[in-house]
Formats: C-alpha cells, sequence, structure tokens
C-alpha cells in the first residue's frame, strides 16, 4: 500500500511538472489550421481567383511571446500567407463560388481575382491559459484588371483554454476565420455590385 501510494505521488509530480513546463502544451511551434465549420451566406455564383496573399510583417516566423520571463516566442509550423490564401479559398468555395488558389494574377482566368496582403498575425499567451490573437490583412477585388474594391481588416480574439489543448492553434484559427468571414461576405456583396 506504501509503494503503491509513493508511485501514485511520483506519478502526479511527474504530470504536474510536465503541465507547467510547457510540455503537455505542445511547445513553441503552432500549427497553422482553419476550423473546418465554414459559412454558407451569402451564396456567390462567381467564378474567383484567390492570388496568393505575400507575406508583408517584419518577422515571418515568430507570431508571439509565449513567456516573456524564459525568452519563449511562439512561431508557425508552416507559411502564414499561404494560411491565408487558402482560408479564403475555402470560404468562397463553401458559398459556392467556382474558387481557384494561383500563385499570380497572370494566371487568372476567373471574372474576379482577389489579392491581398498580410500585415499582422500575433499570437501572445497572457495568462496561466489565455491567449490574445490579432490578425491584419489588406484586400483587394478586381474584375478584368480593374480595382472593384480594397479595405484593410483587423480583428482581435482573447480565448482561455484548458491545459493540453491545441490552445494556440485554435486561438489563431478562430481569429483568422473572424476576419476572413468579415472580408468575404463584404468581397462577395461587391461582386454583387459588379455584375449589374
Amino acid at each position: 500500500m506504501k509503494k503503491k501510494l509513493s508511485t501514485l505521488l511520483t506519478l502526479l509530480t511527474l504530470v504536474f511538472s510536465l503541465a507547467f513546463s510547457g510540455c503537455v502544451t505542445g511547445g513553441n511551434t503552432v500549427a497553422l489550421s482553419y476550423p473546418s465549420e465554414l459559412g454558407a451566406y451569402p451564396w456567390c455564383r462567381w467564378s474567383v481567383t484567390v492570388v496568393g496573399f505575400t507575406d508583408q510583417r517584419a518577422d515571418k516566423q515568430t507570431l508571439g511571446a509565449k513567456d516573456l520571463d524564459e525568452g519563449e516566442y511562439y512561431v508557425a509550423g508552416s507559411d502564414v500567407s499561404d494560411w491565408v490564401t487558402r482560408a479564403f479559398v475555402d470560404e468562397f468555395k463553401n458559398r459556392g463560388c467556382g474558387c481557384e488558389y494561383r500563385a499570380g494574377a497572370a494566371d487568372a482566368d476567373t471574372q474576379f481575382v482577389i489579392s491581398g496582403e498580410v500585415l499582422a498575425v500575433s499570437l501572445d499567451k497572457i495568462g496561466f491559459t489565455d491567449f490574445n490573437s490579432k490578425v491584419r490583412m489588406f484586400v483587394e477585388l478586381t474584375r478584368n484588371g480593374e480595382r472593384v474594391y480594397a479595405e484593410t481588416y483587423n480583428g482581435e480574439l482573447d480565448r482561455s483554454f484548458a491545459l493540453g489543448s491545441d490552445a494556440p492553434g485554435d486561438v489563431l484559427a478562430e481569429a483568422l476565420q473572424f476576419v476572413v468571414t468579415d472580408a468575404v461576405e463584404k468581397l462577395i456583396n461587391h461582386m454583387k455590385d459588379a455584375d449589374r
């Protein structure tokens, strides 16, 4: 009985040590994903090319602070500009657009072309289980080479998550979806206006 209690205490100590050292939360690399539940409104009936967004951030790898006391920072697990571009493609396709992802506008053979710049993507751990994420991007809609609409979009999100979850990636995904959904809805409305 005494040996079982000693083993249990040792295991509990190990689990808490791992949790507080950050091992359970997955390290400093953040997997960039996008939520599987996509918007379906407004409906889109046009063909659209989404040109790969350009990353205008000064530091293209670091996302933000994980633990400033320890000098730890979050880094992106994949290309941020590709992550943003694919989010637009997914949202447009889900709304019914014939949508293509192209490296450049010269390759586009659709009714509308969407391009943009990633201006800021940040993720900071602001408490034991609290995170803050910010996303800022410039988006442009053109038709036959002429600008139809352009706007800079901003979004910020604060969330709390349980230890051991995919909190950093989830917070970033949710912040991106907030901004992309807003942009896509406005872009579709401007496509309607341009098509009249």
